[in-house]
């Protein structure tokens, strides 16, 4: 595993490489301590696959220059420039959270260079029948304390012995600095502009492009909306995970990455 910076645009980006073969992106969500290193339980199961796997840190976030960015072409325009820096024409992108629409706006309007992407997280699957999902903010006015970053990971994972010392540590230390200052200043990011059609209901209606993992106790409504979504799409396909919360990455390491390599080994390769 390598940490590496690269220029992108006017900004330093670092991320995290291991593996050679054929590149898969994976991009962090939006949370306060978000990074590439929220990936690193991953990679090492991807490269052994023969995956170049790529975790970055998003800019504002982690060691990246700033600012964070807010809208949904900002996004997408990162990531694109990004796969130029490092000379990759075309990749599957891995979306957690935030990142979700991202990557799923960008396989269907760059489909030539995304082929096919990973969503990770409930943000993509149809409303549950009282309504949209609430989403989840989080408020803090000085740089996080260990027991705040804690507590944090307690709501975002199901087993708490993944929460050890040196995991509550990488990620309080990705939530201060330039990355606090980053928060502070971006506020709450923007969605993608309304579309005709819900991104979730395009995701659903093209089964062979997209991989959905998701934890049933991640919100108090994902386990109805997993329900909804494989009625609504049987050829969809989606792994929802009992015991399972926001990090589906971190509760089910194992799982993630055999269902990743599956899905870049069923397509046709994208290096």
């Amino acid at each position: 595993m390598e940490e590496k910076m690269a220029r992108v645009g006017n900004r330093q980006i670092r991320y995290i490489e291991e593996g050679r073969g054929q590149p898969v992106i994976l991009l962090h969500g939006a949370s306060l301590g978000s990074s590439a290193d929220g990936f690193t339980r991953n990679l090492a199961a991807l490269a052994g696959a023969g995956i170049r796997a790529i975790a970055v840190d998003r800019p504002g976030y982690g060691l990246s220059d700033g600012p964070t960015e807010m809208s949904a072409g900002g996004h997408q325009k990162f990531v694109l420039d990004f796969m130029d820096a490092l000379n990759i024409e075309r990749t599957i992108l891995v979306g957690h959270s935030q990142q979700a629409s991202v990557v799923a706006g960008l396989a269907f309007e760059q489909p030539n260079r995304v082929p096919r992407a990973v969503i990770v997280g409930p943000g993509l699957l149809p409303p549950p029948s009282g309504g949209t999902a609430r989403e989840e903010g989080e408020q803090i006015d000085a740089e996080p304390s260990l027991e705040w970053t804690r507590e944090q990971l307690k709501g975002n994972l199901f087993n708490h012995d993944l929460i050890t010392p040196e995991a509550t540590e990488v990620r309080n230390r990705m939530s201060k600095g330039k990355a606090f200052a980053a928060y502070r200043e971006g506020g709450r990011p923007q969605g993608p502009a309304g579309d005709a059609e819900p991104m979730w209901k395009r995701v659903g209606s093209n089964p062979d492009r997209f991989l959905v993992l998701a934890g049933r106790q991640d919100r108090a409504t994902t386990a109805e909306q997993c329900d909804i979504a494989h009625k609504m799409f049987p050829n969809l396909k989606l792994v929802d995970y009992e015991g399972c919360r926001h990090l589906v990455h971190w509760d089910h390491a194992d799982d993630f990455a055999r269902q990743v390599i599956s899905f870049v080994n069923a397509g046709a390769g994208v290096a």
